[in-house]
């Protein structure tokens, strides 16, 4: 719902209540009809200044996002200042500060500014925990009689809301508002010009570093002739003991593998050797048990001969009887 179209709401259900109260019956049921009357009002008013209190906490988170992205390039060319020799301590230096900054914004901000923005949260905002209207009407009277105080007469029967010693409380919240107002707006504008002076002499002096370090550079990189001949001189002794250290390296990684070879011959010879003496082994063993298993037969072929000439003997002297 737009903002005019709430405010002709609560202008419709304002007057629609007085209209009731000219002819007051003491009855229940008309003091229902007005107790409802007033807390739809009451709702009406909630509603509206609810909305405008978010819009109004999100243009303050807004301001301060500002204020703080402000504070930061301000930080950064502080940091820039106090750069000696790199852009990379420059950036470090700039980010250190940066934590110190989310912290606490309000350590930055000139106490003039802290002292208006805290009068205004805990004093209901930029209108003083009046709504829009009422506050508008006040200051349009206001402005009409020259801040003089005759205009809280005036104004007086176009706040039927507010009493008269709610609307003198909000005369002296205006005075003091409008006083912390202005001494924010000069504290700002102080501030940034200083800010703008210590800007001014912080690019001059980084400006001022960068030519000294270019120049130191220039005499750096501009050698004689003698200490390029014996920069030229240098890095041939270097290159030669490279060559050397190179060729010292493959002289012993051939006599290394040279070495590994001939191990490895050795190892096949004795391998070889190990072979052919188990072979000759195998073979000799089993020539001996052929002996063996030779003599065993004859053995038992004499035993056999032996014990068929006994049969026989016995078979013969036994015929014999």
């Amino acid at each position: 719902m737009k903002i005019k179209q709430q405010l002709e709401k609560m202008s419709y259900l304002i007057k629609r209540f007085q209209r009731e109260l000219r002819d007051v019956k003491p009855t229940p049921e008309f003091v229902e009809k007005l107790k409802s009357m007033m807390e739809e009002i009451e709702e009406a008013i909630h509603s509206f200044k609810e909305q405008h209190r978010i819009k109004y906490d999100d243009l303050m988170r807004s301001e301060k996002t500002l204020y703080l992205e402000l504070q930061q390039l301000e930080r950064k060319f502080e940091a820039w200042n106090q750069a000696t020799r790199t852009d990379n301590v420059a950036s470090q230096a700039a980010s250190s500060k940066i934590p110190t900054i989310v912290s606490d914004i309000s350590k930055d901000l000139p106490p003039e500014v802290v002292a208006f923005d805290k009068f205004v949260q805990q004093s209901g905002g930029h209108q003083g925990g009046w709504d829009e209207q009422d506050h508008q009407t006040f200051l349009r009277y206001r402005n009409m009689y020259k801040g003089r105080i005759v205009f809280l007469d005036h104004v007086k029967p176009l706040l039927p809301l507010h009493t008269e010693t709610e609307i003198r409380e909000h005369e002296a919240w205006f005075q003091e508002y409008t006083f912390l107002y202005e001494s924010k707006k000069y504290a700002v504008k102080k501030w940034r010009e200083k800010k703008e002076e210590d800007k001014e002499d912080a690019i001059s002096q980084v400006q001022s570093q960068l030519e000294s370090q270019k120049e130191e550079d220039t005499k750096k990189h501009t050698l004689t002739a003698e200490e390029k001949a014996e920069k030229l001189n240098q890095i041939n002794a270097w290159r030669v003991q490279k060559e050397l250290e190179k060729a010292i390296k493959e002289e012993r990684k051939i006599r290394e593998e040279m070495e590994k070879k001939k191990q490895r011959e050795e190892d096949r010879k004795h391998q070889l050797e190990t072979k052919r003496k188990v072979e000759e082994f195998q073979k000799q063993k089993h020539i001996e048990e052929e002996v063996l298993a030779m003599i065993n037969e004859e053995r038992k072929r004499e035993e056999n001969e032996r014990r068929r000439e006994i049969i026989a003997k016995e078979i013969s002297r036994f015929r014999n009887r």
